[in-house]
């Protein structure tokens, strides 16, 4: 977030982490090209904007770059797996925090991978 204009050429941008605030000053860049024969500059300041999504929000959307904590903020069966899977490749996803014990599953899910445990481990007869 920009947070204070220090002057015609700085921002200050402020970022909010797990442990503190960090405050940076940010300066422009000045870039340069032609133009039909003429040469250009071009100033600004060198930010993106970014925002965030709820987990819920991006179900059944492949996204470009995922950041991702699983702790004490999944708070449903399956949401771990949804905000995972978002991502469309492991080079695309960045995990900040992963607390295993915060992974949640239903126990119809857990009792059907027995299920398809023991058909894997005793052929499709088991099923009878």
């Amino acid at each position: 977030m920009i947070t204070r204009l220090v002057d015609d050429e700085n921002v200050e941008v402020t970022f909010l982490t797990f442990d503190s605030v960090v405050k940076i000053v940010v300066q422009k860049e000045t870039s340069y090209t032609e133009i039909d024969g003429k040469r250009a500059s071009r100033k600004q300041f060198p930010l993106q904007n970014t925002f965030s999504l709820i987990v819920h929000k991006t179900q059944g959307s492949t996204l470009p770059h995922v950041t991702i904590s699983i702790d004490e903020n999944i708070f449903a069966e399956g949401l771990a797996y949804v905000a995972l899977s978002r991502a469309g490749s492991l080079e695309n996803l960045r995990i900040l925090k992963f607390d295993f014990s915060q992974i949640k599953c239903s126990s119809s899910v857990l009792l059907e991978y027995e299920r398809l445990k023991k058909v894997n481990r005793d052929g499709l007869r088991a099923l009878s």
